[in-house]
């Protein structure tokens, strides 16, 4: 909206190229501004809520969901789940009692941690499965 509605008749941008470029700079801008104004109020509430709010969100479903993405079915769908809930259990305790760790790397801890016990569990099950067959 800041690109077509403000930029491009303030600057008179006419061509394909030209709008690309303004829309590109107005994301690499937007985003600037919002860093500089994180790092301005690093130790605000609302930051504080906004990244307990992220974690709660993107740590539960960032491993598994990545490792169902590029290695299907290496991982049993209860891991997964125990790893999601876990992780987003670890988030929620690390904010409330104000870890010097931030939330987000203590619930991707906590998933990563679940997420690899699940897979050697399985590679431990099916070798034991197939050792029994043998």
């Amino acid at each position: 909206m800041v690109a077509r509605d403000m930029l491009e008749p303030i600057l008179k941008v006419r061509t394909e190229s030209g709008k690309l470029m303004l829309m590109r700079l107005s994301v690499v801008g937007a985003i600037v501004v919002a860093m500089a104004i994180a790092l301005a109020n690093q130790g605000s509430q609302i930051l504080f809520w906004n990244y307990l709010s992220m974690s709660l969100r993107g740590c539960g479903v960032f491993i598994p969901l990545t490792l169902a993405i590029f290695r299907p079915k290496a991982l049993d769908p209860k891991w997964a789940m125990a790893s999601m809930i876990l992780s987003i259990c670890s988030a929620a305790v690390a904010g409330l009692i104000h870890t010097v760790m931030s939330p987000v790397f203590v619930g991707l801890g906590v998933s990563l941690v679940v997420v690899l016990m699940g897979i050697v569990w399985k590679r431990v099950r099916c070798r034991h499965v197939s050792a029994r067959f043998h």
